[in-house]
């Protein structure tokens, strides 16, 4: 079709590609004529262990179908491995475009063991920093870039799961200030965070058999995969957003403020006697950054402050 969404030229980093969501945003790229660094430690779920050939079988995967991919067996929980990753990408190909940050490991709980909680979060949030801070410099020295970091909707509330929703929380935070960053400026750099709901080896382990019934034969990944694409490509205009994504949908996640309850000389009592007005959803608004909610209390305190500039 005419129309197609082309990638062709571009060259991308998939960490976490062996398996499940990562091989399947993989492929999908490839099919759309970008050239792909498939990168997996080729560990377990639970981040133990390390085998090269599982980024390999994906590469070749994607070389037999006609398209172009190497293998990378680093781990992005290391800065020199997150490093070798992208130098990888700029070596073979002369360049990097497209970072999809997708390498994960499950965890345990909010108070699992440190050293699960260190794998968590060293994988999750420090892999996809050390990712980008090796990529950066290549996005703005070409004034382009696409970055799709995976959260989990988790975050927003999932029983048991405190140490991969915090370090998915962490992904949020870090994906909206960087976007927040240039979003004012000339470079073509776009961040945005996908949450996935999908059929793979993480979501296999969960213990209720109706939900991972229904997860398997809804949702599977190259669902995701379809808009991860679109997400890569030139001809998105947007950044610093959230969206969900899974089964044939993508929505996009709104973090909103509500007026609440103000008074010049608050007291407890006073918050106490009006919670309910702190508690109400009335007139809503969507944070777009950590700055945005201040300008209600500039109206609120008759007091523009440093906003009468804008």
């Amino acid at each position: 079709m005419s129309d197609e969404l082309r990638l062709d030229g571009r060259v991308a980093v998939v960490t976490g590609a062996a398996h499940g969501l990562g091989r399947a945003h993989a492929l999908a790229l490839a099919a759309r004529g970008a050239r792909v660094v498939v990168n997996d430690l080729g560990g377990s779920r639970t981040g133990e262990g390390a085998d090269p050939s599982a980024a390999q079988v994906v590469a070749g995967d994607i070389t037999a179908s006609g398209g172009e991919a190497v293998a990378n067996g680093h781990s992005v929980a290391t800065v020199d491995g997150a490093a070798a990753i992208v130098a990888q990408a700029v070596d073979t190909w002369g360049r990097l475009d497209i970072v999809v940050n997708n390498a994960g490991v499950t965890g345990q709980g909010a108070f699992s063991p440190p050293e699960v909680w260190e794998r968590v979060v060293a994988t999750h949030l420090f892999g996809t920093v050390n990712v980008l801070r090796a990529a950066w410099p290549h996005f703005t020295a070409a004034g382009y870039g696409r970055v799709v970091n995976t959260a989990s909707s988790s975050f927003l509330g999932t029983p048991y799961s405190g140490d991969y929703a915090s370090a998915k929380g962490g992904i949020i935070g870090l994906s909206r200030v960087l976007a927040s960053d240039h979003r004012d400026t000339n470079v073509d750099i776009c961040i945005n965070v996908l949450m996935p709901v999908a059929y793979t080896r993480m979501t296999a382990a969960v213990p209720d058999e109706v939900y991972r019934s229904w997860l398997e034969r809804h949702f599977p990944v190259e669902k995701v995969s379809a808009f991860v694409v679109y997400l890569c490509h030139e001809s998105l205009a947007v950044s610093g957003e959230t969206f969900i994504a899974g089964g044939g949908r993508a929505a996009r996640v709104l973090f909103e403020t509500t007026h609440g309850w103000f008074e010049p000389e608050p007291s407890p009592e006073s918050f106490r006697d009006h919670f309910d007005a702190v508690m109400a959803g009335a007139d809503a608004r969507v944070a777009t950054s950590g700055q945005g909610d201040l300008i209600r209390y500039a109206d609120l305190l008759g007091d523009p402050g440093p906003f009468a500039r804008r």
